[in-house]
């Protein structure tokens, strides 16, 4: 995986530098950042990681937007619908405790949310 490729992933997820070594790669800021700076060649492990959180985002925002679709279809003929919502969590904590989530996909749920927002004009609830 070319440096800037992990870079633009990395931030399409919404991960920070820190987080991104932390959750993703399991190793130091300054690691990330020599792979990040092309200083060291990405390992395969990490690529495979951050595929799979980009495959998850993927299919996470396909459903989302195939049940606003459902949900805009079963209005039509109605009075204006409302703009869809969908939950923002504050937290990777709260995050975890929704549904028994993997802590470290909430940046990523992060990255879903804001794209219905900008996308679908969706209105983000805080979650309790």
């Amino acid at each position: 995986m070319a440096p800037t490729t992990l870079q633009a992933l990395r931030r399409l997820l919404f991960f920070s530098v820190p987080e991104a070594a932390e959750h993703i790669g399991g190793v130091t800021e300054r690691s990330w950042r020599k792979w990040e700076d092309g200083d060291r060649a990405v390992p395969e492990d990490v690529a495979a990681k951050i595929a799979a959180m980009v495959a998850w985002r993927k299919q996470a925002l396909a459903e989302a937007e195939a049940a606003i679709k459902d949900a805009r279809i079963a209005m039509r003929g109605h009075a204006e619908a409302a703009a869809p919502t969908v939950t923002w969590y504050v937290s990777a904590e709260a995050w975890a405790r929704a549904e028994r989530n993997r802590p470290e996909m909430w940046r990523p749920h992060c990255s879903v949310v804001a794209q219905l927002c900008a996308r679908h004009g969706a209105e983000a609830v805080p979650s309790d």
